[in-house]
């Protein structure tokens, strides 16, 4: 299929779509794409808990807390015996 017909296709399938929570998915992705940050940010969606653990996270790590994803994975393959 070229692009015309490939957008033609996904019309067809949104006109189809009932659910209203589904709409909106598909509204907040385009809303994203054409916006100018291109990034999707999630953030605010995060719960306060959430939130709070990526911040002492954040913490840990510029304390010097923590190991690197390539130690830790190498401890899982240990681990694993691999």
């Amino acid at each position: 299929m070229d692009l015309q017909s490939d957008k033609l296709v996904l019309i067809q399938a949104l006109l189809q779509v009932k659910d209203e929570k589904v709409l909106n998915e598909i509204k907040q992705l385009l809303e994203n794409y054409f916006s100018e940050n291109k990034e999707i940010d999630i953030w605010d969606e995060l719960t306060q808990k959430e939130q709070a653990f990526i911040e002492q996270a954040r913490k840990d790590i510029k304390a010097g807390k923590g190991i690197s994803h390539e130690d830790a994975m190498k401890s899982f393959r240990e681990q694993l015996g691999q």
